[in-house]
């Protein structure tokens, strides 16, 4: 499976959410030679503060000074395994990262998927539900209120299709497609916690890796942090259970 296209089709898809956040969330998403920055000043989270791409060979150190301008904590670089040498270890380890965390990178052909059993109802939804979408997202992971604008400026817009899952009238589950040629990339996916276990994911996850095959895409792209014994993931399992295969492991190095 191509490198560029798996790592690309994650930073594109980044940079088109960071496009869409209100001007005063400070994000910035830039690109300098084939790696990605992306940027939140004033949220310390790592998910949001990174470098990511395929050519570490160039002078990457500098594109990390905004970070360590805003006093964040929790940034860094993600690098798939193959692109790991001894020198870029060296590199890291000079710029005070070290590796702290895993994402797996996950894949497989747009269309086709199994069936889920779920009591939910799944529909794609367009900006009349995106206080709801954003809503469930929020508290699906555990994220501040404050994003929601944010959120709601994703639903609806050209390139992206957004999913909820229904409990009779009330939204219980989320999902985002964003589509990219002939490759997808799928995020955003969760569910509330009192409706777990039940199908809810697996719905969605089925519902946009067949409507990707119907826009276009060849491919689907999606990630999530490696399961470890102490730390079980679900999200991997349904990935699993959907036909996705292992990329690779990427590594998360982090500042010290």
């Amino acid at each position: 499976m191509d490198l560029e296209m798996l790592e690309f089709t994650e930073a594109r898809a980044f940079t088109a959410q960071y496009q869409q956040a209100p001007d005063s969330f400070g994000l910035q998403a830039s690109w300098h030679d084939q790696l990605c920055r992306l940027a939140a000043p004033k949220m310390d989270v790592f998910m949001f503060n990174r470098l990511l791409g395929i050519n570490w060979e160039q002078d990457w150190e500098h594109l990390l000074a905004p970070y360590r301008e805003a006093k964040l904590q929790k940034y860094g670089v993600a690098v798939a395994p193959n692109l790991l040498t001894a020198d870029l270890k060296e590199r890291l380890a000079a710029s005070g990262l070290e590796h702290k965390t895993s994402w797996v990178k996950m894949y497989r052909p747009a269309g086709d998927a199994p069936e889920v059993s779920s009591p939910f109802r799944i529909e794609r939804i367009d900006s009349r539900h995106a206080a709801h979408f954003a809503e469930v997202v929020t508290l699906g992971f555990q994220m501040p209120a404050f994003l929601r604008p944010w959120l709601q400026n994703v639903v609806g817009i050209p390139g992206w299709v957004s999913y909820l899952t229904f409990k009779g009238d009330t939204p219980v589950g989320a999902g985002a497609l964003h589509v990219q040629g002939e490759s997808a990339w799928l995020g955003l996916g969760c569910t509330l916690p009192e409706f777990r276990n039940q199908g809810s994911q697996g719905l969605i996850m089925r519902t946009r890796v067949q409507d990707a095959l119907d826009l276009g895409c060849k491919w689907v792209v999606v990630e999530t942090g490696a399961e470890t014994p102490e730390k079980p993931n679900p999200s991997y399992h349904n990935m699993v259970r959907m036909g996705f295969k292992l990329a690779y492991s990427r590594m998360n190095f982090l500042a010290k």
